[in-house]
């Protein structure tokens, strides 16, 4: 079998392009959530992971910090088979059933746009040459999401490729005490990223830790 891997956490090549699995073998995957998971998670936390990908974060904090309870949620049909395989591989069973749906400002279709490295797939209109096909997927608002868990969040992870920007019209839930969000100014523009920070911060937020343009944050 074709598998990498990365910080312990054992990953399948298979089906992926050459630059995704470069970057794999390399290492260079998720480099901030890896540096900023350390800084917010304990065991005890229940995580709401959107924008799951291939799985590789979840995989990490059940290894390297105990946490079980952990909710995936991925836009990509494509890539949920890849991180069902890979929770396969790693021996998770433990995890709750993946939610195939994107972050979006409003329930119902929307388009996503998906790449052949799929990290770079979006619901925003971006860079179209690396865009292999469009295809309709289920959009659900935070509130939407977080109510189809089974359980109630303390930590919600948020990487979705631009579509964060829609949580500027939402209240994050009181429960949700901890946040890890990747900004992308270069899809959404960086007027937009500095709002979303400053939606959070006005919700009680402090930022604990930074890589890049990904935040790890913290309330009281």
């Amino acid at each position: 079998m074709d598998v990498t891997e990365l910080n312990g956490v054992r990953l399948g090549l298979q089906n992926m392009s050459l630059r995704m699995k470069e970057l794999l073998v390399r290492g260079k995957y998720e480099e901030a959530e890896t540096r900023l998971c350390p800084v917010l998670l304990t065991p005890d936390d229940r995580v709401v992971e959107i924008g799951s990908a291939i799985g590789f974060l979840g995989l990490l904090a059940a290894r390297s910090i105990g946490v079980q309870a952990w909710f995936s949620v991925e836009a990509n049909p494509y890539t949920v088979g890849l991180l069902k395989a890979n929770y396969a591989l790693n021996g998770v069973v433990t995890f709750a059933p993946v939610l195939v749906a994107a972050l979006a400002p409003k329930d119902g279709p929307i388009n996503l746009h998906v790449s052949e490295d799929f990290w770079t797939s979006s619901t925003c209109d971006a860079d179209q040459e690396s865009v292999r096909q469009s295809i309709t997927v289920r959009g659900c608002r935070l509130s939407t999401i977080l109510g189809e868990a089974p359980f109630v969040p303390s930590v919600l992870i948020v990487d979705v490729e631009g579509a964060e920007t829609c949580l500027v019209s939402e209240v994050i839930p009181e429960t949700v005490r901890k946040m890890i969000i990747e900004m992308h100014p270069s899809i959404t523009g960086v007027t937009e990223s500095f709002e979303l920070l400053k939606h959070l911060l006005n919700q009680g937020f402090e930022v604990r830790g930074t890589f890049d343009t990904s935040y790890a944050l913290a309330r009281q």
